[in-house]
């Protein structure tokens, strides 16, 4: 799988192997220029200067994509509305960075 944000204001969960949409985002109030991904969250930037968090349905076999590899892949769903969102912002979020300890935003 595959994550993509856009100009058209959404972010994107892509199923690689077939080259489907497998999810996508409400529209974001400017585009979404940045994501950040991981085990148990997905998260956007965007130039609405905003912060939005999605989590996994970790530990719930039902959330998980088939995956060919061994490992299972998460599945975030994106029509949801998300977990957090975060304002402080002043200008349009350009970078992120998940870590296992906190996530990281950069703006304008």
């Amino acid at each position: 799988m595959r994550m993509a944000g856009s100009l058209d204001k959404r972010a994107r969960l892509w199923d690689l192997s077939s080259g489907v949409s497998i999810s996508c985002s409400s529209k974001h109030g400017g585009t979404v220029r940045c994501v950040a991904v991981d085990d148990l969250m997905l998260v956007t930037g965007s130039a609405d200067k905003r912060v939005r968090v999605w989590l996994s349905a970790a530990g719930d076999d039902e959330g998980f994509a088939p995956s060919s590899a061994a490992a299972k892949v998460p599945l975030f769903d994106l029509a949801r509305r998300p977990h957090l969102e975060f304002l402080d912002h002043t200008g349009p979020v350009s970078s992120l960075c998940l870590t296992d300890r906190a996530l990281y935003s950069g703006s304008w």
